[in-house]
């Protein structure tokens, strides 16, 4: 089986995983942490999560990428097999930690990926995506009549078994990368930590909207990201990025219609396109995307209040788009 088969295949599974259980994240977690709280809760667990890519890279370097993915998702899987059982907030906060254990095999992730060519981060970002066709809509079915007990159990047994097919994998030999940080990957990422947490949690106190239509609504936001980002992989990233920036901001009209919100899932564009910006430092790369996300929970734990937090994402998403292009006219 070639190398990008298994990564495709691998990265399914892992979607199928996430976009089960993705959009109910929040509104599972404010049974035991304030809605003002969510963004210090994603603050504290990104901040212990820094180290992670760099401790990726090494094991990379000492036993091959297959162990690092095998490593950081198993863990990851875990965190979120636990969910369910959690009894307090403190024990939400270890589980969570544990979950952000993918961060461990990302860097593995986009070597193993860059060695296929240029755009195939993009193509196989936009593939992984598809299960948020149907599987937010199954998560909403599953959580609201069997419960979120079953959806986080089924979710982390896909998002376990995500490095079994590149178990068979031959290690390719790549150094360890020195961190050479890009500061505007930073920037492209907070936004989308600002709202990702809390679009679909609104959309549900704003409208009273049921599980299911949450999960349906997700779907949509998902497969306009997955076309997007597919469609990235054939442009200029610049453009790109400057078309999922543009895009991503009108989900601030939320205030207008609920289905607004599937402007959100252009963050699946930004995402792999922002890794663009790495110059192949994959470690670096992923250590500044956490910074992002860092920084745009830091503000969400300030604000305190997630409706505000979407209006101000999609203002810094167009400060970031303006900026990019101020870049670009003087380095023309």
């Amino acid at each position: 089986m070639k190398l990008l088969l298994k990564i495709t295949i691998s990265w399914i599974l892992w979607g199928i995983g996430f976009y089960l259980y993705y959009p109910f994240l929040s509104i599972f977690l404010v049974r035991y942490i304030r809605p003002s709280e969510l963004g210090f809760f994603y603050l504290i667990t990104l901040i212990f999560s820094l180290p992670l890519p760099y401790i990726g890279g090494k094991i990379n370097k000492k036993i091959g990428e297959k162990y690092s993915i095998f490593i950081g998702m198993s863990i990851s899987g875990l965190g979120i097999l636990l969910f369910p059982f959690a009894n307090s907030a403190i024990s939400l906060y270890v589980f969570m930690t544990m979950y952000n254990s993918f961060y461990i095999a990302l860097p593995a992730f986009y070597e193993l990926m860059d060695t296929e060519g240029k755009g195939t981060i993009s193509k196989v970002w936009a593939i992984s995506v598809l299960p948020s066709i149907f599987m937010p809509s199954i998560g909403g079915l599953i959580s609201q009549y069997l419960g979120f007990t079953y959806l986080f159990i089924l979710s982390s047994i896909f998002i376990i078994l995500t490095s079994f097919p590149l178990f068979t994998q031959k290690e390719i030999k790549n150094e360890c990368q020195k961190i050479t940080p890009s500061l505007i990957i930073s920037l492209i990422i907070i936004p989308i930590a600002l709202s990702g947490q809390f679009i679909y949690l609104v959309a549900k106190e704003m409208y009273n909207l049921s599980y299911t239509l949450i999960g349906i609504i997700a779907t949509f936001a998902e497969l306009l990201g997955s076309v997007v980002a597919f469609t990235s992989s054939f442009i200029s990233n610049k453009r790109a990025i400057n078309i999922s920036l543009l895009l991503f901001s009108l989900q601030s009209l939320i205030i207008f219609s609920p289905y607004f919100s599937i402007f959100y899932g252009l963050w699946e564009s930004l995402l792999p396109l922002s890794l663009s910006l790495s110059k192949k430092d994959y470690v670096s790369a992923v250590t500044m995307q956490i910074l992002g996300w860092i920084l745009g929970y830091l503000i969400a734990s300030i604000s305190q209040t997630p409706k505000y937090d979407i209006f101000l994402s999609s203002i810094i998403s167009l400060i970031v788009l303006a900026i990019l292009n101020f870049r670009k006219s003087h380095t023309a």
